[in-house]
């Protein structure tokens, strides 16, 4: 049984509506969302409007048999691993309701800081929260027609958060803060600008 559901804006304009707080945009960045079915579909806005992947299914909703079509393969290393790139179709969704987006902007630098105490414990661990991003998105027969903002951090408010929760937050200058979110950027597609 799935946990959530996976929305993706794939056009500038719907993007548009949805940004960080810095005002980055958010297209192409994966939304999860508790509001409708929670069988990892995944929901594609396209020009405003809503398709539906059909993900694994419940006991309740059980997804069709998926066909799909092989379209391309490559070797990815000589030692025989094998990337499949396949086709799958996603069917218009006439959704009307409002629902309920988060995710984090992988655009702002995370904040980084030490796990563990500090003083007793510290043995060169560290961790990163990006700042979150939440709207209330409304959809009318299949429409994107409203977005509205409702949790936008900044940076400054992990900062803080994390300063609450009793962590020991790195400055952004820290040489070690550097090197980390360096290789993020290099390795972690997500990360990647």
């Amino acid at each position: 049984m799935g946990t959530y559901d996976s929305f993706f804006v794939r056009d500038d304009l719907s993007a548009e509506r949805l940004r960080c707080a810095e005002g980055h945009l958010l297209k192409d960045r994966e939304f999860q969302s508790k509001s409708l079915h929670c069988n990892l579909d995944h929901y594609y806005v396209v020009d405003a409007m809503l398709y539906r992947l059909r993900g694994n299914g419940t006991w309740k909703d059980p997804a069709p048999k998926k066909s799909f079509a092989i379209v391309d393969w490559h070797r990815d290393t000589p030692y025989g691993r094998l990337a499949i790139t396949t086709r799958e179709t996603a069917e218009f969704e006439p959704l009307t309701r409002e629902v309920d987006l988060y995710t984090s902007c992988h655009e702002c630098d995370p904040v980084c800081f030490e796990i563990g105490d500090s003083a007793l414990n510290f043995n060169g661990r560290l961790n990163h929260r990006e700042p979150r991003v939440q709207y209330f998105v409304n959809f009318e027969a299949g429409r994107l027609v409203q977005a509205h903002p409702v949790g936008c951090e900044t940076r400054q408010m992990v900062r803080e958060r994390l300063l609450k929760e009793g962590l020991h937050v790195l400055p952004d200058d820290d040489r070690v803060v550097k090197r980390h979110v360096a290789v993020l950027r290099e390795h972690d597609h997500k990360y990647r600008r």
